[in-house]
């Protein structure tokens, strides 16, 4: 059966690069647990005195008002944007094409500022004397001196309709996000920042800004044609430091690196700080399913689903938690549930997939899976379960082309060369099938599936 994807909190962490602001955060952000917390009263009296991110959102949503407060448009900007964009490519291929590494929740296609030397060259003009002084000005109540604002990660992200066409729903890793439209609007058909608050998507054009809170959840709208090129930059505030995102962000780096113990004693000092943070409740969730304790893990999912109700990361988690404890009917339940919140989210529909497919439900699994793929051409995984799905249907043709497609994005993937090594049998190349086996054993020689098929097939060539 199909595989659960795992839905990790949606902050995004920056693994490699950037400034990450006063000294302060970066110690916070390091520390080891400890059975006493350090002292943190001084940075507590000031967080009284200046809103978070968090705050910023609820008193938006409160209000009723829009929570993307202006767009700037830096006509004067556009041939200094023109540029940067014709080089961008260039620049990409010189340094071994475009990164999706540097975001571990949300990845995105993606290639540091300090890497295009044109663009830094604009950037640091106009960052202190248009970009920080209209952020001042849309934030008044957090931002009193333009000249503390500090970039921390600034990059350029790549948008194409042939590959990674969006980006799902999440939270920037910083207290104040600020996006600049690079190429014109002309040039690639959808696009913009769509806001889940709101309902709604936020276009822009070429030299034009906008900044938010980076707690509100925010996604990139699907491109349908051609290309799209944004700045994007992640702004701290000098001598603030959010020590639950801080938490919070240890601990995703921490669960990488394999040490679960340590990620959940960091994600419990996250919801110490502010219990209300739904990304610490559904990361919770998930390492205690990493242990075994599903019952906890529902809670914790149930918790952050119970903050904001559409909050689609813990309904897609507590559906796979539900697949785990032997309910099948309840995952599909809430896997449709998910799919609803956000019927653009590739993950969501992979889920219900698998749900579905466990369920008996082979043409619903089916549809979803396609979906799933509509959405996400390069997702190997859900070629690869499309692909067992087919052969166990009887397409032996679209099981071959899924396989061949899952093995070429992950040619590191011994269990894909053996799926389409049995369906090479199955449609009678025995000669195919016996190369995909003995290539699916040179990556790993312990796979016991693919030496057993190895040698039965040997017996009759």
């Amino acid at each position: 059966r199909g595989r659960v994807k795992d839905r990790g909190g949606s902050v995004q962490r920056e693994s490699t690069g950037g400034d990450s602001g006063p000294s302060a955060a970066r110690e916070i952000s390091s520390l080891p647990p400890t059975k006493r917390r350090p002292d943190w009263s001084p940075i507590k009296k000031l967080h009284r005195q200046l809103h978070t991110s968090q705050a910023m959102y609820e008193e938006v949503v409160e209000e009723n008002q829009r929570m993307i407060r202006e767009k700037a448009r830096l006509e004067q900007e556009k041939s200094a944007l023109a540029r940067a964009v014709e080089s961008l490519e260039e620049r990409a291929r010189e340094r071994g094409g475009w990164g999706t590494e540097r975001h571990f929740s949300h990845p995105t296609t993606d290639v540091l500022l300090e890497d295009l030397p044109r663009s830094v060259e604009w950037f640091r003009e106009s960052m202190p004397t248009k970009l920080f002084p209209f952020i001042a000005g849309c934030f008044p109540g957090v931002v009193d001196d333009p000249e503390k604002l500090r970039i921390f990660d600034v990059f350029v992200v790549k948008y194409d309709a042939e590959r990674q066409s969006y980006l799902s729903v999440h939270r920037d890793s910083s207290l104040i996000s600020v996006t600049v439209q690079l190429n014109s609007a002309s040039e690639f058909d959808g696009g913009g920042m769509s806001v889940e608050a709101l309902g709604s998507v936020v276009s822009l054009d070429q030299g034009q800004a906008v900044t938010f809170a980076s707690n509100i959840r925010h996604g990139g709208n699907k491109i349908t044609r051609g290309l799209r090129y944004i700045l994007v930059g992640f702004l701290l505030y000098e001598g603030y430091v959010e020590h639950d995102r801080r938490f919070l962000e240890a601990s995703q780096v921490k669960r990488a690196e394999g040490r679960r113990e340590l990620a959940e004693e960091l994600c419990r000092a996250s919801l110490s700080e502010n219990p209300r943070r739904q990304e610490a409740w559904n990361n919770l969730g998930c390492l205690q399913r990493d242990s075994g304790d599903l019952g906890g893990a529902a809670r914790s999912f149930n918790t952050s689903i119970g903050i904001q109700e559409n909050y689609q990361e813990g309904w897609v988690n507590l559906g796979a938690c539900q697949g785990l404890r032997g309910d099948a009917e309840g995952a599909v339940e809430i896997g449709r549930h998910a799919v609803g919140i956000n019927p653009n989210d590739a993950t969501a529909h992979f889920n219900l997939a698998c749900s579905l497919d466990s369920a008996g439900d082979e043409g619903g699994a089916m549809r979803h899976f396609e979906s799933a793929i509509g959405l996400n051409s390069l997702d190997a995984e859900a070629l690869h379960q499309r692909g067992q799905l087919s052969l166990r249907m009887g397409d032996l043709g679209g099981a071959e082309s899924d396989l061949s497609r899952a093995s070429a994005l992950r040619p590191g993937e011994g269990a894909v060369l053996n799926d389409l090594g049995v369906c090479l049998y199955e449609k009678g190349d025995s000669r195919g099938a016996l190369g995909a086996f003995e290539r699916a054993l040179a990556i790993n020689p312990g796979d016991l599936q693919a030496a057993e098929n190895a040698a039965a097939l040997k017996q009759f060539l």
